[in-house]
């Protein structure tokens, strides 16, 4: 930004220079290329230096020490109305999202056409603590139903509160291994148990062969 204004400040300068000049002892103009490469080479020259008054003003032939003292004035005084650091406004950055997984292994099966715990499958969670405020979690499960007779059938259950949570039962009617997940679940806040809970739609033997809770935060 301090870079841009006093690059700005040599051009007006400059531009000034092109059509009127400055009127000390005789009139200032720059009247050729090299002229104009003389003029822009103390800005090149400044993009290395930290210090505004260690740039070396090498202006165009005919521009006298007064002249050049003038040029350094304009472009100090432009430094100098720069907003300091501490005023400016930083861009915020967005902050990047982070994901944890947790296992849950198998496999479990049942025959029971109730819901019944898949022992092994406990953990504890507590989103806000553990990870964010915003934090949210999801989950998918790899099941199958015996002669893909009926639904083979899964659900997380919160032993805290004693309640299935809600928006996570998922199924699948498949003789072989089939992947299924769920959407966004709403966990109750603080430090809960969970479990996975399994049952078989028609007696057949459903089974559960591991699965995994997302956590997004």
């Amino acid at each position: 930004m301090q870079k841009f204004a006093i690059i700005t400040a040599y051009i007006l300068i400059f531009c000034l220079t092109i059509g009127v000049g400055y009127n000390f002892n005789e009139i200032v103009t720059v009247k050729s290329v090299q002229a104009y490469k003389d003029l822009i080479m103390p800005i090149r020259a400044f993009l290395n230096q930290e210090n505004p008054d260690s740039i070396v003003l090498d202006a165009p032939q005919g521009c006298g020490q007064e002249c050049k003292d003038y040029i350094k004035a304009q472009v100090n005084k432009a430094v100098a109305n720069l907003p300091t650091p501490s005023s400016a406004i930083a861009p915020q950055l967005a902050k990047s999202q982070q994901t944890t997984y947790i296992p849950l292994s198998g496999p479990i099966s049942t025959t029971s056409t109730d819901w019944v715990n898949a022992v092994g499958t406990e953990v504890n969670i507590d989103l806000t603590n553990d990870y964010s405020n915003g934090a949210y979690v999801t989950w998918e499960a790899s099941l199958k139903i015996a002669n893909a007779s009926g639904l083979a059938l899964a659900r997380l259950f919160d032993v805290t509160h004693g309640i299935a949570v809600n928006g996570s039962e998922v199924s699948v009617s498949s003789a072989s291994y089939s992947s299924v997940s769920s959407g966004k679940l709403g966990l109750w806040a603080g430090n809960n148990k969970y479990v996975v809970q399994i049952k078989s739609q028609t007696s057949q033997e459903a089974t559960f062969g591991s699965g995994r809770i997302k956590v997004v935060y």
